[in-house]
């Protein structure tokens, strides 16, 4: 049985799924595409297709369920308490975007396929949005390591990560405080020092945050306010694809193949605040004492990436 239980002495939650398979440790060496289930001609293998998007002659992108998913929308919603113990039952929907046909890198490829995977995306959520027992939905991409084939995940959940809501209190004291918005704050500053942005094209900007928790931590994020990437429009979505693409294609090339996720910050379905972004967060993590240790700056990781 699936269900979502929360630590009382933090306020995370946490997804118990029995019999998911435990994750496999990369050993830095790339799989080839023989026997890659998410090649072409190997679709009777990823189960019923939830949707696509057609390419010259093949699919381009498309959206299947995860194998072994860590919420389903079969179960019936509910919510229980135990003491100071909190449960609510897994619904929910766990998916897998295939984003292209190509068993290479995304920045290896064309730019019309990033865009295209990214525009996926959007739909994607918009679509499960619908549903009114999902508090938030999730977008994380797995890209360099081991993970050849180019895909993404969507995750739509009945709670809030702590860590989004807690970012949405931040964001709406500082408006509170200051009758101005977070993140165009730091956006305005960012420009105007300018040692930590790689970029800024058609309405996104690429900067590498102030604190950043990983060496060469990249936030890609819209120069507007826009609480939701469901909401965007076509012409941000494809300049977020564009940024994206050249910020992995940079990581890959300086860090030499290290694993990287990316992950999609947008707000809650009823209680939208904050900015939309993406982070960018190679496997680098170092932490002692329950604080992230960086020894590379995020001004020195920039001018790295900008060269």
């Amino acid at each position: 049985m699936r269900e979502l239980r929360r630590d009382p002495t933090t306020g995370d939650w946490v997804a118990l799924v029995p019999g998911r398979p435990l994750p496999r440790r990369e050993r830095g060496v790339p799989l080839g595409a023989e026997g890659c289930p998410f090649c072409p001609g190997a679709e009777e293998h990823t189960g019923a297709e939830i949707s696509r998007r057609q390419g010259a002659g093949s699919w381009s992108v498309r959206v299947i369920p995860e194998q072994s998913p860590a919420l389903r929308p079969e179960v019936q919603a509910g919510r229980r308490g135990f003491g100071p113990y909190d449960q609510v039952a897994g619904v929910g929907a766990h998916e897998v975007i295939v984003e292209s046909p190509e068993h290479r890198p995304l920045w290896d490829q064309p730019l019309t396929q990033s865009i295209a995977a990214l525009e996926v995306a959007q739909a994607r959520l918009r679509d499960l949005a619908r549903d009114g027992r999902f508090a938030h939905i999730t977008w994380t991409r797995s890209a360099g390591g081991c993970c050849e084939h180019p895909r993404a995940r969507v995750v739509a959940m009945p709670v809030v990560p702590r860590a989004l809501s807690e970012a949405q209190a931040r964001a709406a004291e500082w408006l509170a405080r200051t009758g101005r918005e977070l993140f165009q704050d730091l956006v305005d500053y960012e420009r105007e020092d300018g040692r930590r942005v790689l970029l800024e094209e058609d309405g996104i900007i690429a900067l590498c945050p102030w604190s950043s928790r990983v060496p060469f931590e990249v936030w890609v994020l819209p120069a507007e306010p826009g609480a939701s990437f469901a909401g965007a429009s076509q012409r941000l979505v494809g300049a977020a694809a564009r940024v994206l693409r050249w910020v992995e294609g940079r990581l890959a090339q300086e860090l030499d193949g290290v694993s990287v996720q990316v992950q999609l910050w947008t707000e809650p379905l009823r209680s939208p605040g904050g900015r939309w972004h993406f982070r960018v967060l190679p496997a680098l993590e170092q932490a002692e004492g329950g604080i992230s240790l960086n020894p590379v700056p995020p001004e020195e990781a920039a001018r790295v990436l900008r060269r």
